[in-house]
């Protein structure tokens, strides 16, 4: 019986259509023209030397970007941030955009609901990875004692040397938990600054939470910068003076849907 990674292999030569977002992906289905690339973030800055050592993220990133020149596939932006970068090369095709694909008909349930927060709650969502900056939320936390920090992390369980007593680590939780440790908290903050779109920006919007995020190119690309405040630096950061800075709206995609459908049937 073939293994699933050599039944994977042979949709290379088949004419079936392939989605893939994985960038690793790229490496093997760069040749192929029945191909849609969802592009989701920087990918050939995805393996920080910081994370995985300067060797392996200098290897993935030229093999990356040899196979991105000489690629034959379609791609699919997830904001305008990946689409201006990636401007230079052919076959775009447009941005997806999941903020509203997913979050829209929940938006539009919560209109009139009144919500039970913590006033003094925070959430934060992320990896252990070095540019997703746990360090900062740890920062942020031992200079603010009268909050709570539930930090929800994906990826393997870690062992901390030290934690502050305020903060709370939750490991590989389901969406649905996810989700309501957002809704029942005051402040969604993002530490990252490699990121593309950010869901968990427009996860706190949704909830109505005061946002705040490390200053980084994204939010001003992806003309959300209005609706979050923003730090450079832990120190400067003072949780009782954030404000809200006004409500997101989150749009029906269904006729951005149909534009981004037809121009992937045409390409392909």
């Amino acid at each position: 019986f073939p293994t699933r990674r050599s039944s994977d292999l042979t949709l290379i030569f088949s004419r079936e259509l392939v989605i893939f977002s994985n960038p690793i992906l790229l490496l093997f289905f760069f040749l192929k023209k029945r191909a849609v690339h969802f592009v989701q973030s920087v990918d050939e800055n995805l393996f920080s030397a910081e994370d995985f050592g300067y060797v392996k993220a200098t290897i993935f990133r030229r093999l990356f970007l040899f196979s991105l020149y000489f690629s034959r596939t379609s791609r699919v932006f997830n904001s305008k941030l990946t689409e201006m970068h990636y401007k230079r090369f052919k076959r775009g095709l447009g941005v997806y955009k999941a903020e509203h694909n997913l979050y829209f008909k929940d938006a539009q349930k919560l209109e009139n609901k009144i919500l039970s927060k913590n006033p003094n709650q925070c959430v934060w969502i992320g990896t252990l990875h070095h540019r997703k900056g746990f360090d900062d939320l740890l920062a942020i936390a031992q200079n603010s004692p009268n909050f709570l920090f539930k930090c929800i992390v994906s990826g393997g369980i870690a062992e901390f040397d030290y934690l502050p007593q305020n903060v709370e680590i939750f490991f590989n939780l389901d969406h649905k938990e996810v989700m309501k440790i957002i809704e029942i908290s005051k402040i969604s903050i993002i530490t990252s600054s490699f990121e593309s779109l950010s869901l968990p920006i427009y996860e706190g919007l949704l909830y109505q939470n005061k946002v705040l995020a490390k200053v980084s190119k994204y939010l001003s690309i992806n003309e959300i910068e209005n609706y979050v405040t923003t730090y450079s630096s832990p120190s400067e950061v003072q949780l009782e003076n954030l404000k809200n800075r006004g409500k997101f709206a989150f749009k029906d995609p269904t006729s951005d849907n149909l534009i981004l459908t037809r121009a992937i049937f045409n390409e392909i």
